[in-house]
């Protein structure tokens, strides 16, 4: 991706395909809930200072929800586009029973601002590897 310093740029990608199993039988709700870290570019040897960008800029879309065999239907199965956050959010909701085996490709965006820094360098500028912008997502399922 090259940056202009005049107007954000966005980049996209797309998951492998997701399983989430319901094995209990009882048919009670179910959530899934995710949080990241802060996307952060580590600081290296000649370059101090991490650099970030902010967490909210990244965003989950879970996608078109589809059933396995023997499996209770989709609806009433709520799964928003969420942008991300720090803290714990619900990306998929159950109201009622939802046994089985339940499938989705969710795809990512991020928002990289107009005056985002490049990644640090790990060593010498210009003679060492960058080091990536990281942000960890958790996933919970309760």
């Amino acid at each position: 991706m090259t940056l202009l310093g005049t107007q954000p740029q966005l980049a996209t990608g797309v998951s492998s395909l997701w399983t989430i199993i319901d094995a209990r039988g009882t048919g009670a709700a179910w959530t899934l809930s995710v949080s990241a870290t802060t996307p952060t570019s580590a600081a290296g040897t000649v370059e101090t200072q991490d650099r970030v960008l902010p967490v909210n800029n990244l965003s989950i879309a879970p996608g078109t929800i589809s059933t396995g065999p023997n499996t209770d239907a989709a609806t009433d199965i709520t799964a928003p586009t969420l942008a991300l956050s720090t803290s714990p959010q619900t990306l998929v909701a159950t109201t009622g029973p939802h046994r089985g085996t339940y499938l989705l490709t969710p795809t990512y965006s991020l928002i990289i601002p107009s005056n985002a820094y490049r990644s640090n360098y790990s060593g010498a500028i210009e003679n060492s590897p960058m080091n990536p912008y990281v942000t960890v997502l958790t996933f919970t399922i309760s």
